[in-house]
């Protein structure tokens, strides 16, 4: 009861204040949605660029991290400004239920009703639903792993591919950066990973879920959030220029006809 106290309290600190004071990019603008999801009602928050050039865009399908314990749709929002800016896509950020109060699956759970709710209304968002990618980091990236699981078994909606970056993926312990450092919904227990869409992984090497992901870019020396909290070294540069041009290959539209629907 006590470690659940404590879970909960370190929550709250990270929830209170004037999250949505973030979203602070001039060029960005965004509105929310309410929407029914298995537990309640499930917020969802969607950015796009005040300069876009309109017609249906592609979309970034975003889950925040926080262990699983903390955080809104704003967390950690500012790393997708970026795609917004440079790609003209539409950013929905997903609020999902938090540990200790509420265990898996109900975080995946709510995050693919968001997913399946936007997927229907693409149209009236102005999204492409054939040009969907899912993204997530830490906690986040873990969901989106599982979220990509679960729609290929029920599916759809079809996603264009996943962006996991440095992803909590394995809830055994057992690999060797998990015990040089120090759960939750475990994707990495799924045995038949066929029929998922292309999968973009970073992580550093100074990173305790370093051994948990298998397809990757290992960045030397960083450390978990390097790239948020280290913006202006020389490794975090190289990876978000990576990871840019990744994003920019998965959604180029690939026919001409395609490009005008655009």
């Amino acid at each position: 009861m006590r470690r659940r106290e404590s879970a909960r309290s370190t929550k709250i600190s990270w929830e209170s204040g004037n999250l949505e004071g973030t979203l602070t990019d001039s060029a960005i603008c965004h509105e929310e949605r309410t929407i029914p999801g298995p537990g309640g009602n499930i917020a969802l928050g969607i950015l796009r660029s005040k300069n876009s050039a309109g017609g249906l865009r592609p979309a970034i399908y975003y889950t925040y991290g926080g262990v699983m314990v903390f955080g809104t749709r704003f967390y950690e929002i500012g790393t997708t400004f970026e795609y917004i800016k440079q790609l003209d896509v539409v950013v929905v950020s997903v609020e999902y239920r938090l540990a200790p109060d509420h265990f898996d699956p109900a975080p995946v759970e709510d995050c693919f009703a968001g997913l399946q709710w936007v997927s229907e209304h693409a149209t009236e968002l102005g999204i492409n639903s054939k040009k969907a990618v899912i993204s997530g980091l830490s906690a986040g990236g873990g969901l989106a792993a599982g979220i990509a699981l679960t729609a290929r078994d029920r599916g759809g909606p079809d996603l264009l591919g996943q962006c996991l970056i440095y992803l909590m993926l394995d809830d055994r312990m057992s690999t060797v950066s998990s015990h040089q450092y120090i759960l939750y919904a475990a994707p990495s227990r799924a045995t038949d990973l066929s029929s998922l869409p292309p999968t973009w992984i970073d992580v550093g090497t100074a990173e305790v879920f370093r051994d948990e992901n298998t397809e990757l870019h290992v960045w030397p020396g960083a450390w978990h959030a390097f790239d948020i909290y280290a913006p202006d070294t020389e490794i975090a540069a190289l990876c978000l220029e990576t990871r840019m041009a990744w994003m920019k290959r998965t959604l180029e539209p690939v026919s001409m006809n395609e490009r005008n629907l655009l």
